[in-house]
């Protein structure tokens, strides 16, 4: 079964995004276009042809219930979520009785939003099977919109006992090839249509993956394997390094004049990968990712495949390189994954090692700036909200100075912000206390200095927004209600 497809209708450029990311987690769905616009929305629904569109209402040039009138006058076979701020009672009941899926107010949580995609891919994969209804799948039908988690987490559904899962999972895990719901049915000793329903339950939760098998006749058979987890390579570190191996990719094709068409960012949980579509020359392609790859002590832990037109995989092979050697020692790493050579904590050493002369890099940059604050920390004799200001004069610079070393790519403005603070609220309450000074001070020290931030900086915006371009984290303030970095820093005990 192909993936629901989703259009999302979102002015904010980043809250569409996020949005995208927050789709795409859910396992059944791809995002197949954003939309920025009311003006473009109909237009856009009709050349993507979506299953669902994820609408917003406040749009500029229209508002989303007017687009919802619009699409169900011209009868389109597409369902609507709505996500937006708009709670006002006038606007709701317009968009319930024009039919959305769901109605979810910002600022509003992940599990809110997966909860509702869920009971709407598994009630289109019901209704897909059907072609009739009695009254209690009409009843979860109308429901879906609720988006509600009937049990609590670890706890079996209704009709459904923990024994009998047990059973079909010690059965999964013998099994060397996928099984059918026919043959968990006979070993486990239930019938075929309950043996389904746990595989269908067990498949929601993550415990087993599903496959078609594709036969000379009749309809296709749907097969379950236990899910067996690999490592997990997607931290915050791993996507810093990604995200700047794009950078340098987007320099260098523009360099050579190389059109960037596409590009697209997977958050999987097995490490962040980037799509990037060019109109360009292949083999120089692969050059410039050669380059990428061993220019940086950190690129060893990249790994940048290029296709050419035909899908055919561009080899290193093919310019007389020797293969990529092991990060733990000297050999080829093939040769060590073949006949693993390593033990898995001496290769995650290495990639450690790595990833921390990735950040030492570029963090020559920004020591200067962490002396200037501790330097105004200590010489500062005022109120300590006063010291504030000085710090993000300072900040400012030492941002300048990053964006300058990582080529425009943002890796440690947030850590320059708390540790800017952080020196200097250290520095000043050991300038005042002497031998007296404590952490419970600094951490005082650093809340006064910091008090009030979210009602004097954020607040405000939720009545007026200023001229300027607001920052991302003003956006997801108003957007999700999140307070970030300045939250944090008023909270401090």
């Amino acid at each position: 079964m192909r993936n629901i497809h989703v259009l999302i209708i979102e002015d904010d450029v980043m809250v569409a995004e996020i949005n995208k990311k927050y789709t795409e987690a859910v396992e059944g769905y791809q995002v197949v276009g954003l939309v920025y616009n009311g003006s473009e929305a109909v237009e856009q629904i009709n050349k993507t042809r979506p299953d669902v569109v994820i609408l917003d209402n406040y749009l500029p040039e229209t508002n989303g219930v007017d687009i919802l009138h619009a699409l169900r006058s011209q009868d389109e076979p597409v369902d609507i979520i709505m996500i937006t701020a708009a709670d006002d009672v006038q606007t709701v009941n317009k968009a319930i009785r024009q039919g959305v899926v769901a109605y979810i107010t910002k600022p509003f949580k992940f599990e809110r939003y997966r909860a509702v995609l869920e009971a709407y891919r598994d009630n289109r994969f019901k209704v897909k099977e059907k072609e009739r209804f009695n009254q209690d799948e009409i009843d979860e039908l109308i429901a879906v919109g609720s988006g509600r988690i009937t049990q609590e987490p670890g706890e079996m559904p209704k009709n459904f006992n923990s024994q009998t899962r047990d059973l079909i999972i010690n059965f999964l895990v013998s099994q060397d090839e996928a099984a059918s719901a026919e043959q968990v049915a006979a070993t486990v000793g239930v019938s075929r249509v309950t043996a389904r329903r746990y595989l269908e339950y067990m498949l929601d939760q993550g415990q087993v993956v599903r496959t078609m098998d594709y036969l000379t006749v009749g309809r296709p058979v749907h097969r379950f394997k236990l899910k067996r987890m690999g490592s997990r390579k997607y931290t915050g570190d791993t996507v810093q390094l990604v995200y700047f191996a794009l950078r340098e990719l987007q320099l260098r094709f523009a360099e050579h004049e190389f059109l960037l068409s596409e590009e697209r960012i997977f958050h999987w949980n097995t490490g962040p990968v980037v799509l990037v579509s060019v109109r360009g020359d292949a083999h120089q392609c692969k050059k410039i990712a050669i380059e990428i790859e061993k220019e940086f002590k950190s690129g060893r832990l990249l790994d940048i495949d290029v296709f050419d037109s035909q899908g055919n995989l561009i080899s290193r092979d093919g310019y007389q390189l020797p293969r990529r050697s092991c990060m733990v020692c000297e050999r080829s790493a093939v040769e060590c994954v073949r006949s693993q050579a390593h033990q898995s904590e001496e290769v995650m050493s290495a990639v450690k090692e790595l990833l921390v002369s990735f950040y030492s890099e570029q963090t020559q940059a920004l020591v200067s700036s962490l002396l200037r604050c501790t330097l105004a920390g200590w010489n500062h004799t005022g109120e300590s909200t006063a010291l504030l200001p000085v710090l993000r004069k300072i900040g400012q610079d030492g941002e300048r100075a990053m964006f300058a070393a990582t080529k425009g790519v943002n890796t440690q403005k947030g850590l320059l912000f708390l540790l800017g603070i952080a020196t200097a609220a250290t520095a000043h309450h050991m300038r005042k206390m002497g031998n007296s000074a404590s952490v419970e001070g600094i951490l005082q020290t650093v809340a006064a200095m910091c008090q009030g931030l979210v009602s004097q900086e954020l607040a405000p915006l939720q009545q007026i927004k200023p001229d300027r371009k607001l920052t991302a984290g003003e956006r997801l303030f108003l957007a999700y209600g999140i307070t970030g970095i300045r939250g944090e820093l008023e909270s401090v005990p």
